[in-house]
């Protein structure tokens, strides 16, 4: 008798020990992937191989559903972005055609400044006036202070200056 009531009591133990370790309760809601509802690790637990299985796939195919949503948006938008900067590109180039030739007009202009003297013998009957309105100094006779101002250790009247000198021409 001893040895039976053992036994049952051993059994109802290992059903009360099956019974809390989550066997013997199921989940009942059915969590819905596609509308963001997901078990929680212990709902997930109480699963059946059967419901884990179909979870499982439910997962993938959201995964898979969100993936083609994703690259379809990206491609849509690097769609929108090409023609936006197609129309970027061609503005650019548009501009960059205006800019070369401001460019070579300025690489002229440097390089006729580049060719002028940069200093100026001064001959009988020059004064600074004339030799700033020559067409290779300055063109512009009311610029014959920068000529006075770069050479005043030699010049000390900009009234009087005398043949053969030599005068650096700023530029």
């Amino acid at each position: 008798m001893k040895r039976t009531m053992l036994l049952a009591a051993l059994a109802l133990l290992t059903l009360g020990l099956l019974g809390t370790s989550g066997c013997s309760k199921k989940v009942t809601r059915q969590a819905d992937v596609t509308a963001g509802d997901y078990y929680t690790e212990e709902e997930y637990n109480k699963l059946s191989d059967t419901q884990r299985a179909k979870y499982c796939d439910d997962l993938s195919a959201e995964l898979d559903r969100l993936n083609a949503a994703t690259a379809q948006a990206q491609s849509e938008a690097s769609g929108a972005d090409i023609d936006r900067l197609k129309s970027d590109l061609a503005q650019l180039k548009s501009q960059q055609a205006a800019q070369a030739g401001k460019l070579d007009q300025l690489r002229e202009q440097i390089a006729y400044f580049e060719s002028l003297p940069k200093n100026y013998r001064v001959l009988r009957g020059d004064c600074l006036w004339n030799i700033s309105k020559k067409e290779q100094i300055y063109a512009n006779p009311w610029l014959w202070p920068r000529i006075y101002e770069a050479n005043k250790d030699q010049i000390h009247d900009p009234d009087l200056i005398y043949p053969d000198q030599v005068f650096d021409i700023p530029r």
